[in-house]
């Protein structure tokens, strides 16, 4: 659905006041920032990827427009990789891929870019019958957050996305919304940017209070391997279902934020809010790496 200007601003004064006593150390976002509105789709699959770091075979689970399917497997066969090493030795690997692509308007027709590629499922990468990186984190205790009234009076529907360091415990050492986007809306600037904030605020503080399974292996490594990424969604009426892949949904999302506690490094995904599906729970880390530059390629 699309919210009218006024509406939202007329909502603008229902905000309810940010949360309580927080029992983990919540990093404060800075102001929202500049938002884009862009047209979004997830494509699903899976691509093998041989020992020079070519990419020997991309399957797409995804179903898409022949020519799009087309182009994109052009594309994708371009692509090339650092060889994935097991034991020392580079392998023929199989992983998950998930390829984000953006549309926007030009003239009169719809351009269609590479806005992101990710590895979701560490746990599924595989060199014949090897695991290439078993890093299962998986949720223990989960509560959803409180809905702000506002959003929920107005059948506001968004995404956040949290970056949540992981303690030795299971429970979050520190939380940050990396970034956020909204459903099918059009106003002001500022009053989007308060909507954003809002979900923010909710998401963060329903966090400090989850409980997280985190490998025992993992549980006294640096912070970067202790890292994971959640969305968090507040879903509700036309929007149920908008997240699945082969979808084209209209969204408005504000810039990617750093996260402090991870080292800056070209091997660090570049995960945003459009790249996570409900219900995953995505490492800051992969052995899958990329090194062809693809985000901003052309598809049609």
């Amino acid at each position: 659905m699309r919210i009218a200007e006024c509406l939202l601003i007329a909502a603008c004064a229902l905000f309810a006041a940010g949360p309580g006593t927080l029992t983990a150390e919540i990093t404060a976002p800075p102001a929202v920032g500049p938002l884009e509105s862009v047209m979004v789709m997830q494509v699903d699959g899976w691509i093998r990827i041989n020992p020079e770091g070519e990419v020997a075979d991309f399957t797409s689970d995804t179903k898409l427009l022949p020519k799009l399917r087309e182009n994109l497997d052009r594309i994708v066969h371009t692509w090339r990789f650092e060889p994935v090493l097991i034991e020392g030795t580079p392998r023929m690997v199989r992983a998950r891929t998930r390829i984000v692509l953006a549309a926007n308007r030009v003239g009169d027709v719809y351009q269609v870019k590479v806005d992101n590629v990710t590895f979701p499922s560490n746990s599924d990468a595989t060199a014949g019958t090897e695991e290439v990186a078993p890093w299962p984190m998986t949720g223990h205790r989960i509560t959803p957050p409180s809905w702000p009234k506002a959003m929920r009076s107005m059948n506001v529907s968004g995404q956040v996305l949290l970056c949540i360091l992981v303690g030795a415990d299971g429970h979050p050492e520190k939380v940050l919304a990396v970034q956020s986007m909204l459903f099918d809306v059009k106003g002001e600037t500022r009053v989007l940017r308060k909507a954003i904030a809002q979900f923010e605020r909710s998401a963060m503080s329903a966090a400090q209070r989850w409980h997280l399974n985190i490998p025992a292996a993992r549980s006294h490594m640096p912070p970067e391997h202790r890292t994971v990424r959640v969305p968090v969604e507040f879903i509700m009426g036309t929007h149920a279902g908008s997240e699945l892949p082969g979808q084209w949904r209209l969204i408005v999302r504000n810039s990617t934020r750093p996260v402090d506690w991870v080292p800056a490094s070209p091997d660090t995904p570049n995960v945003g809010v459009s790249d996570v599906a409900a219900g995953e729970i995505m490492s800051s880390s992969s052995l899958v790496k990329l090194n062809s530059v693809v985000i901003g390629t052309i598809v049609m």
